[in-house]
């Protein structure tokens, strides 16, 4: 859900989006793209509006990344 992002930025804040791979950059585009998690596939970009059997692009995202990612950002 890209809500509570647009809702962050548009309040000043610079939010961390987890994006899959039907989530692309031009179209759900923020100012900056230093603060994305996304996991690194072969089947990026998907066009398949509902993902594929295997979501690899959620599922190979560990917590380790997000908490990275915030430790870089903070």
């Amino acid at each position: 859900e890209s809500f509570g992002a647009h809702l962050s930025h548009f309040f000043g804040n610079n939010p961390i989006m987890i994006k899959t791979g039907t989530t692309l950059d031009e179209v759900w585009g923020l100012p900056t793209r230093d603060n994305i998690v996304r996991a690194n596939t072969s089947c990026y970009p998907c066009f398949k509006s509902n993902g594929c059997k295997s979501m690899e692009c959620i599922s190979k995202i560990e917590i380790n990344d997000v908490f990275n990612k915030l430790r870089v950002v903070i």
